[in-house]
């Protein structure tokens, strides 16, 4: 009995402590996330958009943020992208073969300046094993991961509509996709002479693959159309040679 007392006195100081832990953990349970900084510690900060002075819309990536405020610029108004240019490029890419249209998909052979299409591809993968705990917002990294299909040219992906593709595209270049253009000048602005920094930073990677593939698409566009040109060109040639014997 006596042995018995002596363990419950020697046990005593133990309870209280217990007690106490208990009652700290009851304490910060009833707290709201909102009144611990930093909560939850495994949860990234969302990326701040930047919002554009003249029509509040926000930005996640730089890079779209810089192509949608030269919009605003009174004097490359006539760059805006046409209803009708995105017609016929939609047309252009709906009449390709298969092979064709994975072969124009692939920005491997591309590049911005320094930065290769391949790097930026895995970089882009790199991102896109871990979206969890991202964080870009939701719809861009949707946009991203079928884009990097789209880029890896993956069987599950094709063939694509050019009314699927673009809405890949709008979504990636946050609705900046054809606006205003992908010239050389805007490329320079876009990316401020920071090529190197600007292409490879996690917020700008899906932009930065949508830009590419959207310039390769616009040459390859432009350069159909050339040809197709130069066939009529070269037919109405012959009309008027035929015309005269």
């Amino acid at each position: 009995m006596f042995k018995l007392l002596r363990y419950l006195k020697l046990l005593s100081p133990l309870l209280r402590l217990l007690r106490r832990l208990t009652a700290s953990v009851k304490n910060v349970c009833q707290l709201s996330k909102a009144d611990l900084p930093g909560w939850p510690l495994l949860s990234p900060s969302k990326v701040q958009l930047q919002k554009c002075g003249k029509c509040s819309r926000g930005f996640c990536s730089p890079i779209n943020y810089r192509r949608h405020i030269r919009m605003h610029r009174r004097s490359l108004n006539f760059n805006k992208v046409s209803p009708k240019n995105r017609e016929l490029l939609g047309a252009f890419w709906d009449k390709l073969s298969l092979d064709e249209a994975t072969e124009l998909a692939s920005i491997k052979d591309m590049s911005l300046e320094e930065v290769s299409g391949s790097s930026i591809m895995r970089a882009l993968a790199s991102l896109m094993r871990k979206p969890g705990f991202s964080s870009l917002p939701q719809a861009y990294l949707k946009a991203g991961a079928i884009l990097l299909d789209i880029v890896e040219c993956r069987p599950s992906i094709f063939p694509i509509s050019s009314q699927e593709l673009f809405g890949v595209l709008d979504e990636a270049s946050e609705k900046t996709f054809l606006c205003p253009g992908t010239a050389l000048s805007l490329q320079r602005f876009v990316f401020d002479k920071e090529v190197g920094k600007i292409a490879m930073e996690m917020k700008n990677l899906v932009a930065c693959t949508s830009f590419l593939l959207e310039q390769k698409l616009v040459k390859a566009w432009v350069a159909d159309k050339d040809a197709e040109a130069l066939r009529c060109q070269k037919l109405l040639f012959e009309e008027e040679e035929a015309a005269q014997k």
